[in-house]
């Protein structure tokens, strides 16, 4: 469906309109995220689900499959408490699906799983 613009560049959402396509304030999910991926963060207890969108989001943003992230950069992003975020993280890193490097003091180094397969857990701190 595509998004017609409004005479101040927004569509009828309110998000920027460009090349036909609507952004909202530029933020947005970017995939492919796999079906099998997104089923498993669902089934994984609290704000998992949220935090490894989250994840994704920053994935695309830094153009890596591994990246640093804050838990609260994502805790006030989500308005999630740092408890929250760190069961998130530690559930989806037991799933498979994230792989976690930390140090005490510093953001933890995200390694996203596509499919599972590989588990990268170097927790120290």
């Amino acid at each position: 469906m595509k998004s017609s613009k409004t005479s101040n560049g927004t569509d009828a959402a309110g998000g920027s309109v460009k090349h036909g396509k609507a952004y909202n304030n530029g933020d947005y999910l970017r995939g492919p995220i796999s079906m099998d991926w997104l089923v498993r963060a669902s089934n994984l207890p609290g704000s998992a689900l949220t935090v490894g969108l989250s994840l994704w989001q920053l994935r695309a943003l830094r153009k890596s499959m591994t990246f640093s992230a804050g838990i609260g950069d994502m805790a006030s992003r989500w308005q999630l408490s740092h408890d929250t975020v760190r069961r998130a993280l530690w559930a989806l890193n037991c799933a498979g699906l994230i792989g976690i490097r930390s140090k005490a003091g510093s953001k933890h180094i995200i390694t996203m799983l596509e499919h599972g397969k590989e588990k990268v857990n170097d927790q120290q701190g």
